[in-house]
């Protein structure tokens, strides 16, 4: 070995390291952060804003969403109801009965109407503690939209139109009602857009953020001016009433109609350098500039209420973010304040550290020559991570003084019961010959999917599969014996009794089932197949000397992996003797009869049941 080799590395002491360490560590952090957080203020505003803005869409969507999809759902209960016959709408006095009752379910509904087959239209609008009925007679401009009615469908929204025979914007969701199969009308419930204005509003006010809601690209759906808009249209109660055809028709302002020169800006705005559109989320971020100030648009889309796109967003100055640049400025006189305290504290904290850490070392050093007999305890430390970890290295000591005494013993042996009958037994578990019962358990089609999957993928599957299957059988008393392949034997009352060993296998076998059918393993959908049976077997170690499997033998575990492969023939996922569905009480089996078993005299009658 060369001289450069033995040369021993200068040692320093624990107290020096975590004194000079932590202060020094500090000094850059707190130097870092402070340069970063200067150095990336404009940023940070622009950032704080998207932050902003972003939550706000989010609960701008969850706003409507509490709106609308209530609605929604009740258009499609009623819907139902008439296709069960539950109500009828051509029946007046009991439909009136029935359309009473949703205002209490859905109070932003303002009118509720039924379109009969011959275009015959009545509209019930909702006022406070009473509805006020209207017929309309034939109400023709329906005709096209009815004629898209094939059979059932979902309830549709409307696009924005206006109440017949008042100047109020409503968004309408309306569903086709078929009675036998047969079509009988449209039925349809209204919201004010008025009232999710106001809402939303009311959401953003004082946060300097101001909210919008686009239809379709160019028109304004949503908008604290709207209202000062419908009260400047004096014409707007001469527009078509819903359901008209022609897209002009749309009751809506554009953009650019009001008085709001920011959001006239919206088509004309730039990609703004914040922009994640290709990144996590799908909210959009332009920037706009009028007169001298710069404005960021976030936005989203979202295509849920009705064939054309709303566009949810909203748009603030960059001036809402002048506050953090105060703050950086503050953090400047804060920081040095804070980097002189924390080297004071980092002297006592490397003091204080270093006690019980030598401590543990000593312990280590002592542990390391090989006799844990001659380990010392290590004391507690008024530190609670010190003090854990001498805790934790006692225990540890601890547990390897018994873990040397047991491990040739726990090495030999795989299931935990059988483990935990050697403890009690002092390491002796004799063979014994007992009744018990045997399920067999495994994959079905593992062969091709194999063929199909790479090596890796195989071994994600499986193990995600024998972790959930083993779990239920051990949860349900069982010991499993062997893994062979993609197959589990596991045994019930045997090494420890189990009066009820029948029932808890074929209990285990139910919950396999369910699990199974209902989950996903490595992303891949599998399916199983199991036998059970009930019969005699010699349990007991079998192995070299070094190494024992504790395992059963006998013909009940031959006929329970027998059943397990007779589940192709009778086309079942599970297989139960006779001998096994005897000690069953309370449950209902299906019988399939009486089968010849290669190697035995006598037929056996099997069963099966329903997954």
């Amino acid at each position: 070995m060369s001289d450069t080799e033995n040369k021993r590395k200068p040692l320093f002491s624990i107290t020096t390291v975590l004194v000079f360490g932590s202060a020094g560590a500090t000094l850059v952090a707190v130097g870092l952060a402070l340069f970063l957080g200067i150095s990336s203020a404009a940023k940070n505003t622009s950032t704080l804003l998207y932050g902003q803005s972003e939550q706000l869409i989010d609960g701008l969507i969850n706003n409507i969403s509490h709106e609308l999809q209530p609605v929604q759902r009740q258009a499609a209960f009623v819907a139902n109801q008439v296709r069960e016959g539950a109500i009828d709408p051509r029946n007046t006095e009991e439909w009136i009965k029935y359309v009473e009752a949703i205002p209490a379910a859905t109070p932003q509904v303002v009118s509720i109407g039924f379109i009969a087959r011959n275009y015959d239209a009545t509209i019930y609008a909702v006022r406070p503690g009473d509805l006020i009925q209207t017929n309309f007679g034939k109400f023709e401009e329906v005709r096209k939209n009815m004629a898209r009615v094939k059979g059932p469908m979902r309830p549709q929204w409307y696009r924005p139109a206006l109440a017949p025979r008042r100047a109020v914007i409503e968004l309408i969701i309306w569903v086709p009602l078929f009675v036998d199969g047969n079509y009988i009308g449209v039925y349809f419930e209204a919201i004010a857009a008025a009232s999710l204005t106001r809402k939303l509003t009311k959401q953003t006010q004082g946060t300097g953020i101001t909210p919008f809601i686009l239809y379709d690209n160019s028109w304004v759906l949503m908008h604290p001016n709207i209202p000062n808009w419908q009260r400047s249209q004096k014409s707007v109660g001469r527009r078509p009433p819903p359901f008209a055809i022609a897209p002009a028709d749309v009751p809506l302002p554009e953009i650019d109609q009001l008085n709001d020169p920011v959001l006239a800006k919206f088509w004309t705005a730039e990609r703004g350098f914040i922009d994640r559109n290709t990144g996590k989320t799908l909210t959009r971020v332009t920037t706009a500039r009028h007169q001298d100030t710069r404005y960021i648009f976030v936005f989203r889309y979202i295509t849920e209420y009705g064939a054309k796109p709303w566009i949810i967003g909203g748009y603030a100055s960059e001036e809402l973010g002048q506050g953090v640049f105060d703050t950086m400025r503050n953090l400047v006189v804060g920081g040095l304040i804070v980097l002189i305290i924390a080297v004071g504290v980092a002297v006592l904290i490397g003091k204080l550290t270093a006690r019980p850490v030598l401590r543990l070392a000593a312990a280590a050093n002592a542990f390391r020559e090989g006799d844990l007999n001659d380990v010392p305890h290590v004391a507690p430390s008024r530190l609670k991570e010190m003090d854990e970890a001498a805790s934790s290295f006692n225990h540890m000591i601890d547990g390897l003084k018994e873990r040397e005494m047991i491990r040739s013993l726990f090495g030999k042996y795989v299931p935990e019961r059988v483990a935990e009958k050697l403890l009690s037994t002092d390491g002796a578990l004799e063979p014994q010959s007992a009744e018990a019962t045997i399920l067999f358990v495994d994959l079905a089609g593992f062969t091709a999917m194999s063929e199909q999957k790479r090596p890796e993928e195989i071994v994600e599957i499986l193990n995600t599969y024998f972790s959930a299957v083993v779990d239920i059988i051990e949860a349900n008393g069982g010991v499993i014996t062997q893994f062979q392949g993609d197959a589990i034997l596991a045994i019930y009352n045997v090494p420890m009794p189990d009066p009820g060993h029948a029932a808890h296998a074929v209990k285990t076998a139910h919950e396999i089932h369910e699990k199974v059918n209902d989950a996903l393993f490595g992303g891949q959908k599998l399916s199983c197949r199991i036998g059970i049976n009930t019969g005699s077997v010699i349990a007991g170690n079998v192995g070299a000397q070094a190494r024992l499997n504790y395992t059963v033998h006998g013909d009940a575990v031959n006929l329970a992996a027998r059943l397990e492969q007779m589940n192709k023939e009778f086309g079942t996922s599970t297989l139960i003797s006779n001998s096994t569905v005897e000690q069953i009480s309370g449950e209902t089996f299906q019988p399939k009869g009486e089968v010849d078993i290669r190697g035995k005299e006598e037929k056996v009658t099997i069963y099966s049941f329903e997954v």
